[in-house]
């Protein structure tokens, strides 16, 4: 088991101690669920940061957040019961950049779920990209995945970006998390 998901957190507080009351803009990987109410959407989560190692973020995000995807996050730093948070105002679904958020994100993939280490294995940081622009190379370069296959990822890759596009732009337009539906809850 990965130190992701194992719950063995190395919690950097110092980094984060000196912002309480500050805005912050900040991109993570979901690596564990504290808590969450089905009613109110609320949630606390364990998030993985390149900036600050792990931090607890509070976030009202429909149906919660889903652990191994990557989230950005805005919102501010606070104080809560003695311990250095996050409280996120925004949250948005983006695309991985990260290794762990890769591999967890071709793993929501129909059939991907045991091939996902492999296709990160050649192609690394460009997975995705590499599905999406050039699905041939990827069912060439990797022994037992079609080129059928490989398109309908890609189909759902780009449907998946294109939805996250939508809901970013609404969010820009004011509108809030609970009112916007995207076509995956539907």
């Amino acid at each position: 088991m990965s130190e992701l998901f194992s719950g063995n957190y190395s919690f950097n507080k110092n980094s984060l101690e000196n912002m309480n009351g500050l805005p912050i803009d900040i991109m993570g990987l979901v690596s564990n669920k504290i808590f969450f109410n089905k009613d109110s959407h609320y949630g606390v989560y364990v998030v993985k940061t390149e900036e600050y190692g792990y931090v607890n973020i509070q976030a009202v995000y429909e149906n919660g957040l889903s652990i191994g995807q990557t989230y950005n996050f805005v919102g501010k730093v606070i104080d809560y019961k003695d311990e250095t948070q996050i409280r996120a105002t925004y949250v948005v679904h983006c695309k991985p950049v990260s290794k762990l958020g890769i591999i967890s994100y071709l793993r929501t993939l129909p059939g991907l779920l045991g091939r996902a280490d492999v296709i990160y294995q050649e192609f690394g940081k460009d997975s995705l990209d590499t599905m999406i622009n050039n699905p041939k190379l990827v069912s060439d370069k990797i022994r037992g995945i079609s080129y059928k296959s490989v398109l309908k990822w890609q189909s759902k890759l780009i449907e998946l970006g294109e939805e996250q596009n939508i809901y970013t732009t609404l969010l820009s337009y004011g509108l809030k998390q609970k009112h916007i539906k995207t076509r995956s809850e539907e």
